[in-house]
């Protein structure tokens, strides 16, 4: 992840980049329209830019005397890179192609081609002399698909990020409930020239809780055939399924914290041999296309299931939907075909799998995690739980600093009898809290963040009264530090190289240009390093102190 290029001083420096946040502008915009001219500060002579003829002005000029310019919208204005069709906007004059991120600078690897008949040109006195920043600004390059009778001026953006496109029937706007909508993944830098394009028939609908309220909306996909049944597709190497989720990491100004969690919980994971599944979803960082509009930068993942932990008849996968810890008794009380009980909510198996998950295990699991005294806690809870999971959660929960994942935004899945519990909604986290009102619903900097534990009780519990818990802590600790797992260089670095992605493929500019009614943090990255470096020192001497 280190070849991920940094351009900061240039990045912080860019009007185009910075000058999008503070500006006052409507909710929602679209990015404007291509012109007959592209302003550049400077340009050289290059032979050739993705396979294109390099022509001068008067040159194209010439081959566009006598032919007529297609109409906004018209089908016969497309452009392919190696080979895949790229997204566009409605108005089929502004491109997104996805490059390769050329590792020692110039121009991207690969080939822009048009329709049957149709030439595509640059203006070469246009042609941007670094490349990498015209990128980086979301900047995009001039392109004319000429044919014998017509020609097209459009603009191509170039994105390291692969981008999805989602136009939902008869241009409904997203809404909470599932609507048809076709579906296409554009990644045209894929090694892979099978994964470089991809599509779909899909039902889509807004997705999340407090965060449903939020001007950019987070989206569930559920992806189906010509005939409305569900269809199973991979992408990115990830699983193959039908269920994907497009997080919109709205309130999260840097946009890295979910997707560096994730990671951190699923190098964690990787410490864990005799459990089957990953315990942990796949996520990538995408680009999306709303009903021909630029929505903005998501992290594409996979959906927790029974799939992540692999969970066979007789499991149960549970999540918490609340801060409040549901009663045992009602636990127990409830039907195996029940779904819900307070702020437990049953999430497999569902009513269409006809397999039934009784509440037995997990009613169990609250009483003893939260209802019985010390020595009760001690003789009963490692027949209801698995004590190194737990143990483990403790740990990345205050790795995180994780305040919204204590019992709420987590699951439980009871796998062979005994309770896991596994993170979900990771942008509550690393020096970042909520103010509480969903009215308002913003995330800000926790000034009380580093040197305080965050009570994932359960684990708290195993420490204090179980022989051996501590040990393993301070055990799971050092292992988990020497691998530079849990190390603040570690984690530093998985933060720093997304934050170099997102901001040299233009993602970033591009999303404070859609939202700008979104403050932006061009310091978050180093504040983010400094809470860090911090808490990782105080967890140092206070599980060194456990007993």
């Amino acid at each position: 992840m280190k070849k991920y290029i940094t351009r900061m001083a240039s990045l912080l420096a860019s009007v185009l980049l910075l000058g999008g946040c503070t500006q006052t502008m409507p909710e929602e915009t679209e990015p404007a329209p291509p012109a007959e001219t592209v302003v550049r500060t400077s340009a050289v002579k290059t032979t050739s830019v993705f396979g294109a003829e390099m022509l001068t002005a008067s040159e194209i000029e010439a081959l566009k005397e006598g032919k007529d310019r297609l109409s906004t919208g018209d089908e016969r204005s497309v452009l392919y890179f190696n080979g895949a069709e790229l997204a566009c906007l409605s108005n089929r004059r502004v491109f997104y192609a996805t490059v390769p991120q050329p590792e020692h600078g110039g121009w991207p690897e690969g080939t822009l081609t048009s329709g049957e008949g149709y030439r595509v040109v640059i203006d070469k006195t246009l042609v941007p002399e670094d490349p990498a920043l015209m990128i980086e600004r979301g900047n995009s390059l001039m392109v004319y698909m000429i044919g014998e009778e017509n020609y097209v001026v459009a603009e191509v953006i170039m994105t390291y990020l692969p981008v999805i496109s989602i136009n939902i029937d008869k241009e409904r706007e997203l809404s909470g409930n599932l609507q048809g909508a076709d579906f296409s993944l554009h990644d045209s830098a894929s090694t892979n020239k099978n994964m470089r394009y991809a599509e779909s028939r899909a039902e889509v609908r807004v997705r999340g809780g407090s965060s449903a309220g939020l001007p950019k909306k987070s989206i569930r996909i559920d992806l189906k055939d010509e005939n409305g049944e569900n269809r199973d597709m991979s992408f990115f190497g990830m699983r193959k399924d039908d269920d994907w989720i497009l997080t919109a990491m709205f309130s999260d100004e840097s946009k890295i914290r979910d997707m560096t969690g994730w990671q951190l919980w699923r190098e964690m994971n990787s410490f864990y041999p005799d459990v089957k599944g990953s315990c942990a979803p796949e996520t990538k960082y995408v680009e999306v296309l709303l009903n021909g509009k630029y929505q903005g930068l998501y992290m594409f993942m996979e959906k927790f299931d029974a799939k992540t932990m692999e969970l066979e008849d007789g499991d149960v996968l549970f999540k918490a939907t609340s801060w409040d810890v549901p009663d045992s008794a009602g636990l127990k009380r409830q039907p195996s075909r029940s779904l819900m009980y307070r702020a437990m909510e049953k999430k497999w198996p569902g009513i269409e799998t006809k397999i039934e998950g009784t509440w037995d295990v997990i009613s169990e699991y609250i009483r003893v995690a939260y209802e019985t005294d010390g020595n009760g806690f001690k003789a009963e809870i490692e027949d209801v739980t698995a004590i190194e999971n737990q143990l483990d959660y403790w740990i990345f929960n205050n790795v995180t600093m994780a305040g919204d994942n204590t019992f709420k935004n987590a699951y439980y899945a009871v796998k062979d009898g005994l309770v896991y519990t596994l993170p979900w909604d990771l942008d509550i986290s690393f020096g970042l809290n909520w103010n509480g009102d969903p009215a308002t619903n913003y995330l800000y900097r926790e000034t009380n963040c580093i040197t305080r534990t965050y009570d994932f009780q359960v684990g708290r519990r195993l420490i204090k009264y179980v022989d051996g818990a501590a040990d393993y802590v301070k055990e799971r600790w050092a292992e988990l530090k020497e691998a530079g797992i849990v190390s603040a260089e570690g984690i530093i670095e998985n933060a720093e190289a997304y934050w170099n992605l997102i901001h040299a493929s233009g993602a970033i500019a591009r999303e404070c240009d859609r939202w700008p009614s979104v403050s932006y943090a061009d310091d978050d990255l180093t504040y983010f390093k400094n809470i860090m470096k911090e808490r990782i020192d105080w967890l140092d001497d206070y599980i060194e102190d456990l007993e």
